[in-house]
C-alpha cells in the first residue's frame, strides 16, 4: 500500500494505531427517486456502519478505540479513488488519520483512524458528522474523467437556509 499525502502520518500525540477494531466497508452511490444516495455497507459484520434517518450513512468510530476501516467503491461501477482519495474537514484532525492505497487495486483505500477518546458518532449538528470527504474519478466516453468530491453530511436539497 501506499500512503495518500492528503492525511499524512500520525503527529506525536496520534501515537500508533493499536488496530483493536478492523473492518470492511463498501461505498457506493445510488439512485433513489432522482436523486444520489450514498450508501455504505458493512462488508464483514464488524460494525462500523451506523445510519439515522436525518443523517444516513455514517461510519462509526467508537470512543478510546482505534480503528482500521477497508474501504471498497462498489464493483458495479466504473470509478476509481482519486488521489487523495480522502480529505478531512478540519485540518487539526490530520494527526487522528492515515490513508493508504492499494496500488493494485484503485477501488480500494485503507483509512487508519486513532482514537480521540472523545464519541465520534452523530451529534444531531450538521457537518459534524463524518470529518472527512472521498474522492473519487468516474470516467467518461469523451473527455476527461469526472472528478467527483462526495461529502457524507451534505443533504440533497440542502436545508433552508444552507
Amino acid at each position: 500500500m501506499t500512503q495518500d499525502d492528503d492525511c499524512g502520518q500520525f503527529q506525536a500525540s496520534g501515537g500508533d494505531i493499536d488496530a483493536s477494531k478492523k473492518g470492511s466497508v463498501a461505498v457506493d452511490l445510488k439512485m433513489e427517486g432522482g436523486q444520489f444516495v450514498y450508501v455504505l455497507t458493512d462488508l464483514d459484520g464488524a460494525g462500523l456502519v451506523g445510519s439515522t434517518r436525518e443523517d444516513g450513512y455514517y461510519l462509526r468510530i467508537e470512543e478510546k478505540t482505534d480503528t482500521v476501516i477497508d474501504l471498497y467503491l462498489a464493483k458495479d461501477k466504473d470509478w476509481q479513488f482519486d488521489d487523495p482519495a480522502l480529505t478531512l474537514k478540519k485540518s487539526g484532525n490530520a494527526k487522528f488519520y492515515r490513508v493508504e492505497r492499494d496500488p493494485g487495486d484503485p477501488r480500494h483505500i485503507t483509512v487508519f483512524a486513532k482514537s480521540t477518546g472523545l464519541p465520534q458518532q452523530p451529534k444531531g449538528e450538521p457537518g459534524e458528522i463524518q470529518p472527512y470527504n472521498l474522492h473519487v474519478l468516474m470516467p467518461q466516453p469523451l473527455g476527461s474523467p469526472l472528478k467527483v468530491r462526495i461529502d457524507p453530511d451534505l443533504k440533497n436539497p440542502p436545508p433552508a437556509g444552507g
